[in-house]
């Protein structure tokens, strides 16, 4: 049977947890209410939503009317405002990310799409040199590091690039013992590691991006055991779980996401070899 091992996992599996990531954001949001400030009334699960659903939409709908292939200062504010609540809570970041003028914004952003855009149908590694181009540009703003970066492309190019979460990360590096107190640098070359991991398995799976930085957040949440000898059945659960002793530990062994990060992704030594499509 498959394992939950990014290298084994199959269809029917991958899909079995996507569907309990709803359950998850819901548990997440009613227990970080608490990160709430006075100019955002928004709870995870709404800015999840909005982060899933209505912004690409909002993107589309801006190209398609030629007003434009960027994202605004509020967008951005908005997508760091989700990922402090779905993450480490870091206050001090959202003062450094709104300290970036509209105008800096809108041409950073433009610049990542129009470099990436044009090789979204291109081979793995030529995708993945663009990818990392656009993540080394966004980087120019302030507060924003390969994470962060990751996040914005991520919202106009769904289906190839993944969020540069925790958890997707320990799942698609692992490689044995139990990844999900493994410590996290949130540098360039641990994303370019993480990136074409993710690329090979939605190759392999026909699944975008987004959604297996989604599966990797559930079995981080619920600590599943990644054996490659242990059955799907067996290894997860139908709800959320978190392990307590994650809890308050795990964030002393991580660096916060630098201002200014490594300037370029590293894709030459990190990555493993490609598998051909199965």
């Amino acid at each position: 049977m498959s394992s939950l091992s990014h290298r084994t996992i199959d269809l029917a599996p991958f899909n079995d947890i996507l569907t309990r990531y709803d359950a998850h954001i819901k548990e997440a949001s009613d227990s970080k209410q608490k990160r709430k400030s006075a100019d955002n009334n928004d709870s995870l699960a709404v800015l999840d939503d909005w982060r899933l659903k209505t912004l690409p939409e909002v993107l589309k709908e801006r190209r398609d009317h030629t007003a434009g292939d960027h994202l605004k200062k509020a967008e951005v504010e908005k997508l760091i405002r989700w990922k402090l609540m779905h993450g480490t809570f870091r206050p001090s970041l959202m003062k450094l990310v709104s300290s970036n003028e509209e105008s800096k914004i809108e041409n950073v952003t433009a610049r990542a799409f129009e470099v990436v855009n044009p090789r979204l149908d291109a081979a793995g590694d030529k995708l993945s040199i663009s990818i990392g181009e656009g993540i080394s540009i966004l980087t120019e703003l302030r507060g924003i590091g390969p994470a962060s970066a990751s996040l914005l492309l991520g919202v106009r190019f769904p289906g190839h690039i993944p969020f540069f979460s925790d958890e997707a990360f320990r799942w698609l590096t692992a490689t044995s013992g139990n990844p999900w107190t493994a410590g996290i640098k949130y540098n360039a070359k641990e994303y370019a590691a993480m990136l074409d991991t993710c690329l090979c398995l939605a190759e392999r799976l026909r699944v975008d991006a987004v959604d297996i930085e989604r599966v990797g957040w559930v079995l981080g949440r619920e600590w599943a055991d990644l054996s490659e000898s242990t059955s799907a059945t067996s290894a997860t659960e139908t709800g959320p779980r978190r392990d307590n002793s994650m809890v308050g530990s795990k964030r002393k062994e991580e660096h916060a996401e630098p201002e200014s990060p490594d300037s370029s992704l590293d894709t030459s030594s990190t990555r493993p070899k490609r598998s051909k499509k199965q």
